[in-house]
């Protein structure tokens, strides 16, 4: 399954195996948010379980079966959300960036905010990724052109990456190479952080 989302405020079920058949179809569409939906992520060890961030400053959890939010994670952030990944180590940990420069570690099961991370970026944060390696580790992009390396225990920055010449928008961790981050930027350069 591929979810998608959209300007149109909805996130987009698609079953791919369909696609490669020779038909393609939409499983299911989920509405609930206010504006534009910007990313999306399955949660690595709950089946059917999907967040996604949107324009509305709010970020949704889904039950793709039945198709109903079962948590709004709102208040932690004034801006549009541009990135939601899923801590590989602990089911309830939720990171999401945004717009208004924050980085922040939510429990989504009691959806609250557990840890904001300050201090790493400028401006717009644009992605973020945890390491499938190290449950301390987390990493996040910007259009202020650095990539920091999180200790997530701490809230601390570990590493600033500042070789990028334009915006960063991707990150990318490695799972077969411990340590290895991948970024993408406006620059037209793919760095590795290892």
């Amino acid at each position: 399954m591929l979810a998608s989302g959209g300007y149109d405020h909805k996130v987009v079920l698609w079953d791919i195996g369909a696609h490669q058949r020779g038909g393609g179809s939409v499983v299911r569409t989920l509405s609930g948010h206010s504006d534009a939906v910007t990313c999306v992520a399955f949660h690595p060890e709950r089946p059917g379980v999907i967040a996604s961030g949107s324009g509305d400053a709010t970020i949704r959890v889904w039950d793709t079966l039945s198709g109903q939010t079962t948590h709004v994670l709102e208040g932690g952030h004034s801006d549009w959300i541009k990135g939601v990944a899923w801590s590989p180590f602990a089911p309830a940990a939720l990171a999401s960036v945004s717009d208004d420069g924050s980085v922040l570690l939510w429990d989504a099961d009691k959806g609250v905010v557990k840890k904001k991370f300050e201090g790493g970026h400028s401006d717009f944060v644009t992605a973020v990724a945890f390491s499938p390696a190290d449950p301390t580790v987390l990493a996040t992009s910007s259009v202020d052109r650095t990539v920091v390396v999180w200790d997530i225990k701490g809230g601390a920055v570990t590493y600033k990456f500042t070789e990028a010449t334009d915006e960063v928008h991707t990150i990318s961790w490695s799972s077969h190479t411990e340590g290895l981050l991948a970024t993408g930027s406006h620059d037209a350069k793919v760095m590795d952080g290892k």
